[in-house]
C-alpha cells in the first residue's frame, strides 16, 4: 500500500513539473523566452496550491502605417489588474527589455463560452497591463493597455504599440530614470457618464440592468509634464478600460418610443509618477484610469433612424406572449461610442481637465449574471418583436414590430 501510495506521489510530482521543465527547456535554447526566476517562481507557486500561468509578451513599437519603428525604447509596464481593490497601479518593470516574461494567477470564474468561441471551457480572470514606452534619443512616445485571459498556463503575446514624436526635453546624455514603486501623487473624482443607449418602441418597456462585476469601457489617458508640472505632451488614449460595476441595479425605464441614454456614477483615479531625472528635475507621468462605477439613471435623450426601419446586423425575434425579455449586451465591439466626456481633478499643482470615451463594450467579467436590457412589452403591436444590433456586438439595440420573424 505505502509502495503504491509512493509511486502515486511520485506520478503526480513529474506531472506537475513536466510543463515547467518544457518551458526552462524552451527557453534554455531560446524558444520561449521565458525568465528562469519566473519558471521557478510559477512552479513553487503550483507546488503550494496555486494556479500560475506564465505570459511572454513581445512588444513592437510601430508608426501610424503599422510599420515597426527601431530605437532604443526604455520600457514601462503598470499591472492595473483588479484596480478598483488597489490604491494605485503596481509598476512592475521598467526597462530596456522588449520581450518579457511574467507569472500570473490564473483564477477560474465560471464554465461557459467565450466570445468568438464554440466550445464551453473553463473562463478565467482577466488582467490588464498598460505599457509605456520611451525613446528619448528620437522623440518618440507610445502606450497601450493589454488586457488577456490566461487561458492556458503558457500565453506569448505579440503588442504593437503605435509611437508618436514629441521633443523631449530631457537631456539625455545625464538623465536617470525613476525607481519609485509608489506614485507622487493620486487623487480621484466620480461624476455621471453615458453607459448604455436605451431605444424603445411603441408598445415596449425597456430598462438597463448590471450586477456587480460586470464591465463596461472607458478609455485610460496619459501624458507627461516637465519638472514644473507644465504639460509636454497631449492626453492620449492608451485603449479600453474594464471598468466594473459596484453594485447590482437597475436603470428607470423608458417606453413608447422614447429613447434615452442610461448613466452611471463613474469613478476615476489619477496617478502622477517620476519619470525622469535631469538638470532641471524630475519629469512625470500622468495617468488617468477608470476605477468602478455605480447607480443607474437616465441621462440625456438619443435620436434614432434605425428603431421601426429594416433590422442590420444580428437580429432576434420574440414571438407574441414571450415573457420575460432579457437580452444580454455583451460583448460589443471596440470602437468609441461616446466621446467628449469632460472629467477634471485638483491635484497639488493645480486643476486637472480632460475628456474621456465610452466604448461599445459591455461584458460579464466577474458578475454573476451578463449585462443586459429588461425588455417589458405592454401591448403586442403586432406577432412578432424585432431586436437587432446594427453589428455592434449587441452593444445597442433597436427594436421593430413585425407581422413576421426576419
Amino acid at each position: 500500500m505505502k509502495k503504491g501510495l509512493l509511486i502515486l506521489a511520485v506520478t503526480t510530482l513529474i506531472l506537475a513539473i513536466t510543463p515547467y521543465w518544457v518551458l526552462s527547456f524552451g527557453y534554455g535554447n531560446d524558444v520561449v523566452g521565458v525568465d528562469p526566476r519566473v519558471l521557478w517562481d510559477a512552479f513553487i507557486d503550483y507546488l503550494q496550491g496555486g494556479q500560475p500561468g506564465i505570459v511572454v509578451i513581445t512588444i513592437i513599437p510601430v508608426d501610424e502605417s503599422g510599420l515597426t519603428v527601431n530605437g532604443n525604447f526604455i520600457v514601462r509596464m503598470h499591472n492595473f489588474t483588479d484596480y478598483h481593490l488597489k490604491p494605485h497601479s503596481d509598476l512592475v518593470y521598467q526597462g530596456k527589455e522588449m520581450r518579457l516574461s511574467f507569472k500570473v494567477s490564473r483564477i477560474p470564474l465560471r464554465r461557459g463560452i467565450s466570445p468568438g468561441e464554440n466550445e464551453p471551457r473553463i473562463i478565467y480572470k482577466e488582467h490588464e497591463y498598460t505599457i509605456f514606452i520611451y525613446d528619448l534619443e528620437n522623440g518618440l512616445r507610445g502606450a497601450k493597455l493589454l488586457r488577456f485571459e490566461p487561458a492556458k498556463p503558457l500565453m506569448e503575446l505579440t503588442i504593437k504599440i503605435p509611437v508618436q514624436r514629441f521633443t523631449p526635453p530631457i537631456s539625455t546624455e545625464i538623465s536617470s530614470l525613476s525607481t519609485s514603486r509608489s506614485p507622487e501623487e493620486v487623487k480621484t473624482t466620480q461624476k455621471w457618464m453615458e453607459a448604455v443607449q436605451l431605444h424603445s418602441i411603441q408598445g415596449v418597456s425597456v430598462r438597463f440592468y448590471a450586477y456587480e462585476g460586470n464591465n463596461l469601457y472607458y478609455s485610460q489617458k496619459y501624458r507627461e509634464l516637465s519638472p514644473a508640472y507644465t504639460p509636454i505632451t497631449d492626453w492620449s488614449s492608451t485603449g479600453d478600460k474594464a471598468t466594473p460595476a459596484d453594485d447590482t441595479a437597475g436603470s428607470p425605464a423608458v417606453s413608447d418610443g422614447t429613447k434615452k441614454w442610461a448613466i452611471v456614477y463613474v469613478t476615476y483615479r489619477y496617478e502622477r509618477w517620476p519619470l525622469e531625472h535631469s538638470t532641471g528635475g524630475w519629469y512625470y507621468l500622468e495617468i488617468v484610469t477608470p476605477v468602478m462605477f455605480s447607480g443607474r439613471g437616465l441621462g440625456n435623450s438619443i435620436s434614432c433612424g434605425l428603431c421601426g426601419g429594416s433590422p442590420t446586423g444580428s437580429k432576434t425575434a420574440y414571438q407574441e406572449g414571450t415573457t420575460p425579455i432579457e437580452l444580454s449586451i455583451e460583448p460589443g465591439v471596440e470602437a468609441v461610442e461616446k466621446s467628449g466626456i469632460s472629467i477634471s481633478f485638483t491635484v497639488s499643482y493645480g486643476p486637472v481637465s480632460l475628456t474621456v470615451e465610452l466604448y461599445k463594450e459591455a461584458t460579464t467579467g466577474n458578475g454573476s449574471g451578463s449585462p443586459k436590457l429588461q425588455i417589458t412589452v405592454k401591448k403586442w403591436v403586432k406577432e412578432w418583436l424585432i431586436t437587432f444590433d446594427d453589428n455592434t456586438g449587441w452593444k445597442i439595440i433597436h427594436f421593430k414590430w413585425s407581422d413576421s420573424p426576419p
